[in-house]
């Protein structure tokens, strides 16, 4: 590899480039220590613009709102600016400035405010006072304990420093990368994650496979015929959780590269269970500092730079709870670094998709709506941003293609990966696979075009002009549940016009024979939705053979106060098209929101139930699911009376529906598969949805009480049916179900 001239250390405790012996093995080298230190002095945590930011997080575990109005004052010292991250529309406010912000929090609900200041000492002192009570700290404090947590009520205050030293503006020439005038090409390799596939408690079998394509696809990159400025691995740079001796290993591949190497963070780079506090903890992610050190010099997670006309931010998704409510000021950076470059056209490269893919768990095992909409807000604000480009799906290049949409005048492409083995999208791929390779972005002054090019050599150009995506069709991909427009009855409740007043969730469409349909159609003579799912053709051995349960339709209402709703519909279950020994089943889902808390969780399945339904990376808060069981009787229409009050009360901690008080439900009805073994069919007609008011009378299925889901028919994920790795594939073990034939 080129050598490259080191950047200049940013003061985070980094050692010089040294080599260690690796787990004690003295004949391999290891990696630079690193150590992003915190501030033992108050002239450590001072920004690179000579400020002090200050993070206040507020926190309540209580069900009901708890709000509190505190005034905030400095003491030796000045407020430049503040912002404000996760309030909620509707329940916050800060519109009123330091001296009258509303802060709303329940169920485990973050509030974020920052501080920037540009007047400090270590004997500046931050007093938040409302008529609960008083939390005051000093910027000491912060030094001494990290982290200051105090009280007023019963909402939960932390107070901490943010840092910067590990983002900034990058000089290109300082990596390698070479001026080569305004026509120039670069690489982009998403997903390599390969590693030391010597361990075999790593993943030792699928790392192997992992391993031989990432050395084709760097042969591919090193025999282009292109002026090639660089290549940027998209995150997923190992395999695992971001392991010393997997990074040393991939060091090791990237060395044959003859370009110089870029990093971009994604969710294997470090533990699972990484934490980011107390104070402002990034030592989670040392072996991911260290390793890019190794290779470039660079001791920076959050960056951009300029090459050509064109300017490029690298944005890190380590996919891990807790981070963007510790980072909230890289939001703020990004917004400052586009509005200084927003004459110049721009790529923002992430690992984690910004747009929908259509399959599960890549519905939510993504960054949530709040953080989706806010990059989007920033990314649009100047137009300068023309392409996003992403990885972690492990998508296929005809699904790559298919998913590339355009939102808000910005291209979204999706990547197939470097190295790891394409996820199963239910249809054959071109020619058959393999999808492994590099996409070719050439750069023709302020133009722009990509190709993705497989390790077998097949060319496949991304279309300049892409459709775009149609948010409020699909409105929960950049909002909640409890964003949806509310009503006082069902529109369309009888499917009279098609999909009308319904939201949907985005679901991938094979060519031909879809596993997944959603339409509206004809049953004996009246209109209804019709729901079908089987598990994806074409089945991909390995590729996360997870359950498919994001088929399903939505729409929220309005409850009168103080009354109690009653939710009445029609179902027909599709005898033709339901395997009732199958791991499959419909459901009507049902919750109960206050402003933006879930109160109520309610969950009613025919045939078999899906405990975990929205996923396990859902990352869902409040009113743990309560499940009851429809009627199995097929071709023949069943009529639905769900009291939602007295099926709410059956939870075991006691709760009433009133002391409660949701202001609206958000009604979801849905179809599900395991997507393995058979086809395991599952489909349903469903109409003449109304909201109606009742007493506490027992849901009725055909004028009978309705009765809780048995144990024995609920399936949850690693109990009902475990699934592990099994030589490195994703693989479900049926115990429970061992009667089913596959």
């Amino acid at each position: 590899m080129k050598r490259r001239r080191f950047i200049q250390n940013l003061g985070l405790g980094i050692a010089p480039v040294v080599v260690q012996p690796l787990f004690g093995n003295e004949t391999k080298p290891g990696l630079p220590t690193f150590e992003y230190r915190q501030p033992a002095t108050l002239q450590e945590a001072v920004t690179k613009e000579g400020q002090i930011i200050i993070r206040l997080e507020f926190q309540s575990g209580e069900r009901s709102e708890q709000i509190i109005k505190p005034e905030i004052h400095i003491e030796n010292g000045n407020i430049l600016r503040t912002k404000s991250y996760f309030f909620e529309q509707g329940n916050d406010n800060f519109y009123g400035g330091l001296n009258a912000p509303v802060i709303s929090t329940a169920l485990d609900d973050i509030d974020l405010l920052v501080l920037w200041l540009d007047k400090f000492s270590e004997e500046s002192v931050i007093t938040l006072k409302d008529e609960a009570g008083e939390f005051a700290f000093s910027l000491s404090e912060i030094i001494k304990k990290k982290e200051v947590i105090g009280q007023i009520g019963t909402v939960k205050i932390k107070a901490n420093f943010l840092l910067d030293k590990e983002i900034g503006e990058l000089d290109p020439e300082s990596v390698g990368i070479k001026n080569l005038g305004d026509h120039f090409s670069f690489i982009i390799m998403a997903d390599p994650q390969g590693g030391d596939a010597s361990n075999p408690d790593d993943n030792l079998c699928r790392m192997k496979i992992h391993n031989a394509f990432i050395e084709e696809s760097i042969r591919l990159a090193n025999n282009l015929k292109v002026k090639t400025a660089f290549c940027l691995m998209l995150g997923d740079i190992v395999d695992h959780q971001g392991e010393e001796h997997h990074f040393v290993q991939m060091a090791k591949f990237f060395e044959k590269l003859k370009m110089p190497v870029l990093y971009e963070m994604g969710n294997h780079e470090s533990r699972y269970n990484t934490s980011f506090s107390p104070g402002y903890n990034l030592s989670g992610f040392s072996n991911y500092f260290a390793a890019q050190k190794a290779i470039n010099g660079m001791e920076l997670l959050l960056y951009s730079f300029n090459l050509g006309q064109w300017h490029f931010v690298v944005w890190p998704d380590p996919l891990r709870q807790m981070f963007w409510e510790n980072h909230p000021h890289y939001f703020v950076w990004l917004e400052r670094d586009l509005e200084k470059h927003k004459h110049r056209p721009t790529i923002f490269l992430q690992h984690i998709p910004m747009h929908p893919i259509g399959i599960n768990p890549l519905d939510n095992y993504c960054e949530t709506p709040y953080i989706k909409s806010l990059l989007f807000d920033i990314l649009a604000k100047h137009g300068n941003v023309k392409t996003i480009f992403s990885g972690h799906v492990h998508i296929p290049v005809k699904s790559s293609l298919k998913t590339a949409v355009s939102h808000r005048g910005i291209n979204c492409i999706n990547l197939p990966a470097a190295g790891y083995r394409p996820r199963a999208f239910g249809e054959e791929d071109f020619y058959g696979g393999p999808a492994q390779g590099v996409c070719i972005v050439d750069v023709k002054g302020d133009k722009m075009s990509a190709t993705y090019k497989t390790v077998t050599f097949e060319e496949f150009p991304y279309a300049e002009k892409l459709p775009a995506f149609d948010s409020e069709k699909y409105p929960l991909w950049f909002g909640y549940p409890w964003q949806l427009p509310v009503k006082s009855q069902f529109i369309n409740g009888n499917f009279e016009n098609g999909l009308t007043g319904w939201g949907r969730k985005f679901v991938y469409h094979e060519d031909e024979n879809p596993s997944n349909i959603c339409e509206a159609r004809l049953r004996d003579s009246h209109p209804a939705i019709y729901l079908k799912t089987e598990k994806r053709r074409f089945h991909t051995p390995g590729q996360d053979r997870l359950p498919q349960d994001i088929n399903r339709i939505f729409q929220a209402v309005k409850i009168e106060e103080g009354k109690k709703p009653v939710i009445q519909f029609e179902y027909l279950l599709d005898g033709e098209n339901c395997d009732f020994n199958g791991i499959n089943g419909s459901y009507i889902w049902i919750e109960g929101y206050r402003k933006t808390s879930r109160l109520v969780n309610l969950m009613y399945f025919a045939n078999q139930g899906m405990a975990n339904l929205g996923s396990t990376y859902a990352r869902q808060k409040g009113a743990a699911p309560i499940f009851f069981s429809l009627n199995n009787i097929a071709d023949v229409w069943h009529k639905e009376k769900l009291n939602i009050a007295t099926d709410f009360e059956t939870n075991p901690e006691g709760l009433k529906f009133a002391s409660s008080a949701p202001d609206r439900l958000v009604v979801s009805a849905g179809i599900w598969n395991i997507n393995d073994g058979r086809p395991q069919p599952f489909a349903a007609f469903l109409s003449n949805f109304s909201l109606e008011y009742g007493e506490n009378l027992p849901s009725q299925i055909d004028g009978k009480a309705i009765e809780l889901l048995p144990e024995a028919r609920k399936w949850r994920q690693g109990k009902t049916v475990p699934w592990g790795n099994v030589a490195g594939e994703h693989h479900y073990h049926i115990e429970k179900f061992n009667d089913l034939k596959y």
